[in-house]
């Protein structure tokens, strides 16, 4: 597994450099990086399989990189001194949030809990590939904690991420948790029909009521739901409705 990591603290990025060698077989450390830009260009030209992040960078926290990427198929391991950015972190889909001193029992925790959700990918993938031969390209089969769910693409009004999980939201109320994160969902919706307006907000574009200035900005759906609306992605959401 390519994995990258982006740490402003030479001695903390060496340490876990040294736990992953000694203790965690199975990843390989292709690239270092210090800052939102390095990181920004080193996950664009490896396309890493794992990203160990530093919060508080160069310049900046790395929440502003992760917000940098569309879509994102690397996983996420926070690596901080600092506690109160734990909620905030699994927001962000994290695989796990290591806590400074590291050491090599929460290392390498963190990083079989990488490897054990690499593997149920792979196997949920194969048993969807299965399942896709016989379903029409607009219906998605999802995981949910009762088994394997057929929706009609059509019917999907919005998916929201929370933690490591996605909520898929439908045109008849109903809701469905699903055991992946909301990245792994939105590639296998329709790029013209489906956009992230938000980190944490997909929504299908055939339930958009209105586009919202006010306050920052948002976007309210036929269901009356307001959701909100990324500065940075507006003008390319309005492109795509109009």
């Amino acid at each position: 597994m390519k994995a990258i990591i982006i740490e402003n603290e030479p001695s903390a990025s060496k340490l876990l450099m040294n736990i992953l060698e000694s203790y965690c077989t199975g990843i390989d450390i292709i690239a270092v990086g210090t800052s939102i830009k390095q990181g920004f260009q080193l996950i664009q030209s490896h396309d890493p399989d794992l990203v160990f992040l530093d919060i508080e960078l160069d310049d900046g926290q790395s929440f502003d990189l992760i917000e940098m990427f569309e879509s994102k198929r690397f996983k996420i391991i926070f690596t901080t001194a600092y506690d109160q950015y734990a909620l905030k972190a699994f927001r962000y889909d994290a695989v796990d949030y290591i806590l400074k001193p590291y050491t090599p029992k929460t290392v390498s925790t963190a990083v079989n809990r990488v490897l054990e959700r690499s593997k149920d990918h792979k196997a949920f993938e194969k048993l969807n590939d299965i399942i896709k031969n016989g379903i029409s390209a607009d219906r998605l089969s999802l995981a949910t904690s009762e088994g394997i769910r057929i929706c009609d693409i059509n019917e999907i009004v919005r998916l929201e991420a929370s933690s490591s999980y996605c909520t898929v939201y439908l045109s008849n109320d109903e809701k469905l948790l699903v055991s992946k994160p909301l990245g792994e969902i939105e590639d296998r919706l329709p790029k013209h029909q489906f956009f992230r307006i938000h980190t944490s907000h997909t929504v299908n574009c055939n339930y958009v009521k209105n586009i919202i200035n006010q306050d920052g900005g948002g976007v309210e759906l036929k269901d009356g739901k307001l959701l909100p609306l990324a500065r940075r992605r507006k003008q390319e959401f309005i492109n795509r409705i109009i």
